[in-house]
């Protein structure tokens, strides 16, 4: 067994075979990026600079979120904040993997003893995947903080204004958190066949037999 993030999650939503390779072969093959993905990442680097007091400037695609951010700081909340869960639901080292089911690493959270707030940073489009993760990162938020009874859990949306979207949940409704992600990693897991969805999503994929891969199911 190896932990699964949400990301592979969504893979294999999108294509077994890919997901099974990616995560039992591990072949990884080379890294795609676009404009738009180094755009994300620089801006999440921003966030995470400001948040920490690395830096006290913001780029101007920032600005407009300015007071969240200093929030934020006075309530010494923390940047890429990792966790790995257990099927026992216990959290334990990021690079565990062999240890873990389901791993992540949330963009910022802040605790306040009663509630937990996580946000995550989101550049581009809304995707209706986004609901997905908050639902698995509320749950984390809920493992790594036992005394927490209610958290809060939002997608900041950088280049949309007044999108943001956001789950509330308290921890009575953790049982139904835990047995819905169970299910869901579950089904990635064997015995069971892995079989290739072409899409596409091929041209990019390390599994391709034209990017070095053995599945000839993509054109």
């Amino acid at each position: 067994m190896t932990a699964v993030s949400y990301s592979g999650l969504q893979l294999f939503d999108t294509c077994p075979r890919a997901f099974h390779d990616r995560y039992y072969k591990n072949i990884r093959g080379a890294h795609f990026s676009s404009p738009a993905m180094t755009r994300g990442t620089k801006l999440h680097h921003c966030a995470e600079e400001y948040i920490r007091g690395d830096t006290t400037v913001l780029p101007k695609e920032l600005k407009h979120k300015e007071k969240m951010f200093d929030r934020l700081i006075k309530m010494k909340a923390i940047p890429e904040m990792e966790f790995n869960l257990t099927t026992e639901w216990g959290n334990i080292p990021f690079e565990d993997t062999a240890n873990g089911n389901v791993r992540g690493m949330i963009d910022c959270i802040a605790d306040t003893g009663e509630v937990v707030e996580v946000l995550e940073w989101k550049t581009g489009k809304r995707y209706d995947s986004h609901a997905d993760q908050r639902s698995l990162y509320t749950l984390a938020a809920f493992i790594l903080y036992p005394k927490a009874n209610f958290v809060r859990t939002s997608s900041v949306y950088f280049d949309l204004s007044g999108a943001d979207e956001t789950l509330e949940a308290e921890r009575s409704n953790l049982p139904v958190l835990q047995m819905t992600w169970m299910k869901r990693i579950n089904r990635t897991r064997p015995p069971r066949d892995y079989i290739a969805r072409p899409g596409r999503n091929c041209g990019n994929c390390a599994s391709n037999r034209k990017n070095g891969g053995t599945c000839a199911a993509g054109k």
